[in-house]
């Protein structure tokens, strides 16, 4: 029997969490994550039993850490935050409503544009529909206005081009951040004064 080796599985991983991110679920070669992760196509299964495996060890615990944030960002109304004091109030909350790290992830990337056909795409759809009934929230609209389906869009457009960014990810997070504040609070004076 040979013995399974962590160094191993987790190149295993980062080749397949890359060939995910890069080509989504459906069309991520088997072939191409084990010359990635320089081993052979048999031995990938020596660590996990089919591409459906692997692909939920790349996810992990993504799918319950993104519903700890939806409920711990409902626990915030959203009239409790103004312009005024949104700056203050979010530098305390901020990691917890958005962990920025996990959102950065190329977990969340794949969870959003790479998991078509598999188990995730309940929990993105799931992802997609709690954040469209929020922004219609903000917004003061209907849950089935198209106004807040137009932003939901533009939205996962922003946030996916931001996490795909070639920058670091503290400017990705600081990216993200700035977009959530424009988006929350429209577009700060731009006047020189």
């Amino acid at each position: 029997m040979q013995i399974k080796k962590e160094e191993i599985r987790q190149e295993i991983l980062l080749a397949a969490e890359g060939e995910f991110y890069k080509r989504g679920y459906k069309d991520a070669s088997m072939r191409t994550i084990a010359k990635k992760a320089n081993t052979t196509l048999g031995n990938i299964y020596n660590y996990f039993k089919n591409k459906e495996a692997l692909l939920d060890a790349v996810i992990g615990d993504i799918p319950e850490k993104i519903n700890a944030m939806i409920k711990r960002h409902r626990e915030f109304p959203v009239s409790a935050f103004t312009k005024d004091n949104y700056l203050a109030l979010i530098g305390d909350i901020l990691p917890e409503v958005f962990p920025l790290d996990l959102l950065m992830s190329k977990g969340i990337v794949i969870l959003l544009e790479g998991c078509e056909g598999t188990k995730y795409t309940f929990q993105r759809d799931r992802l997609l529909k709690l954040f469209s009934e929020h922004l219609a929230e903000h917004l003061g609209l209907p849950q089935d206005d198209n106004l807040s389906a137009a932003m939901l869009t533009g939205t996962i457009a922003a946030f996916l081009s931001i996490a795909k960014s070639s920058k670091s990810l503290e400017e990705r997070k600081q990216d993200l951040y700035d977009y959530i504040v424009t988006l929350a609070f429209g577009l700060p004076n731009l006047t020189n004064s």
